[in-house]
């Protein structure tokens, strides 16, 4: 539209092209270069000047007459200059109005020559905050990390940003103007076709490519695999569709090559507790042999040997027991991931009681007391639940002051999860040893004053992760420990009906 206009005007009018005038979305027209006159005014021209809507009704006004009082000398200085033959490019000025303020237009004039002789001026004038804004449009689509395709309601290419010139290998000006479909491999172009077009019947911001496979085409002809955000943008042409696309070739060797990771792991640790299991087995048999025969020679030739044979069979008794529970407690430890129970919605509270029947001889021999909030529904399995509560319970019993042990289990709903708490009052430890304390077969303590082999808390962090929660203690020496540790709030029973 700002072209020269170049054609016979001596004839008048209607010797313009006027339906191309009426179908331009910005205000147009043509004028005399003797009188300064209209001779020609489009649709957009008489609705944007606010009178009847009708362009023939600004024939023969004086152009100056459309721009507001302090904008007339801008606009005889404007026509001055295209009168003489010059280009006027890029003019800010105002448009008058009838009943409304005046609109903000940038303006542009060509003339229009007959016979070397300026004849007439072409008025191009555009909406200066829509343009303001279509510039800003395109400097943030330019700008985008993504590659960024804008399209027609045709599919026809408007407008890429420079991350799409690379990613795809064309110019610019190789797509503009071109269907959208040459950048998609020739196999897809009819499916992607259909689907612009269930696009351009209801448009709405999605997502292509999420579950499915779509790729893009460069210009050598290699293909790659892409992610397309769509969404409608409103511009000075009307609406259009834009594309941001993302080639996801870099995520996609990620989530394969930590496919085979996760199978990998998953492998190793079903092999690892197979063996943790088959060698346990298979040690128990020798084991108990060891164990029988040394508590015999114990029990026969006790006092018929000297002090130091039955002191060192005494050794031998021992260690073969210990050997025996440490056997027992792998053995747990491995059956935490295995033959889980799917999980069921229970009250914990009734669990933790459990367990606290469970545990009745160690409190009552300790002079233990256990206190607890009430405790809300959730979803586990209530033998590795129980068992999370027996061990930190059992572990604030064993490892108690001079006091006698207090106990209080405590809970607090916090967005998604529960955050329970076992404190108590007992001997406590250094913060150093706060993740050590977790790990299979570590101990803080001599085993003579605090009998165990440090797998107790092992087993509470493995329950509790695999519920997908989080364990922790934090603790001051003497002053007691509080283990931490969260555990998700169930999903809202369905509705009935």
């Amino acid at each position: 539209g700002d072209d020269d206009v170049r054609g016979p005007v001596g004839g008048g009018a209607a010797a313009l092209p006027a339906a191309w005038f009426d179908s331009a979305p910005d205000p147009h027209a043509i004028v005399a270069a003797a009188t300064g006159e209209v001779l020609l005014a489009n649709r957009a021209l008489a609705e944007a000047t606010g009178g009847s809507g009708a362009p023939a009704d600004l024939v023969g006004v004086a152009v100056d007459d459309l721009h507001p009082e302090g904008w007339r000398p801008v606009g005889a200085a404007v026509r001055a200059t295209w009168s003489a033959g010059g280009d006027v490019g890029d003019t800010e000025i105002e448009l008058a109005r009838a009943g409304d303020g005046p609109l903000p237009v940038l303006l542009r004039v060509r003339p229009v020559i007959e016979d070397g002789k300026v004849v007439a001026g072409h008025y191009a004038w555009r909406h200066l905050p829509v343009l303001r804004r279509a510039r800003a449009l395109e400097s943030l689509i330019e700008g985008a990390p993504d590659a960024v395709v804008v399209v027609d309601e045709a599919g026809a290419i408007v407008m890429v940003n420079q991350e799409a010139e690379r990613m795809f290998g064309h110019d610019r000006a190789e797509l503009l103007g071109r269907p959208v479909e040459v950048l998609v491999p020739e196999a897809q172009r009819a499916v992607h076709e259909a689907r612009r077009g269930d696009f351009s019947h209801a448009p709405s911001r999605r997502t292509m490519g999420a579950g499915r496979a779509i790729n893009g085409r460069r210009r050598d002809g290699s293909t790659f695999p892409v992610e397309v955000g769509l969404g409608l943008i409103d511009t000075p042409e009307g609406p259009r569709v834009a594309a941001a696309i993302l080639d996801i070739s870099d995520r996609q060797r990620a989530e394969a090559r930590a496919a085979d990771k996760a199978r990998e792991l998953e492998r190793s640790n079903a092999e690892l507790e197979q063996f943790a299991y088959v060698a346990s087995h298979d040690l128990q048999e020798p084991l108990r042999m060891v164990a029988s025969y040394t508590e015999l020679l114990a029990e026969r030739y006790r006092g018929q040997l000297d002090e130091r044979a039955d002191r060192y069979i005494g050794y031998a008794c021992d260690g073969a027991r210990r050997m025996q529970q440490l056997i027992n407690d792998l053995l747990a430890y491995s059956r935490v991931g295995q033959r889980r129970r799917a999980p069921r919605r229970l009250s914990s509270q009734a669990v933790l009681e459990l367990a606290l029947r469970n545990l009745e001889v160690a409190l009552r021999e300790g002079g233990a007391t256990v206190t607890y909030d009430p405790l809300p529904d959730l979803e586990a399995d209530p033998v590795q639940l129980g068992q999370l509560f027996q061990n930190l319970v059992g572990n604030a019993i064993k490892f108690h002051g001079a006091s006698p042990p207090a106990i209080h289990v405590a809970v607090e709903r916090q967005a998604d999860h529960y955050r329970f708490e076992v404190r108590d009052n007992g001997i406590g430890f250094e913060m150093e040893f706060a993740e050590r304390i977790f790990l299979v077969f570590q101990r803080l303590h001599d085993r003579a004053s605090y009998p165990g082999n440090g797998i107790g808390l092992a087993i509470a962090k493995k329950i509790v992760e695999q519920a997908g929660g989080t364990i922790w203690a934090h603790s001051v020496p003497g002053q007691g420990a509080t283990f931490c540790f969260t555990w998700p709030v169930p999903a809202a029973p369905a509705e009935p009906g």
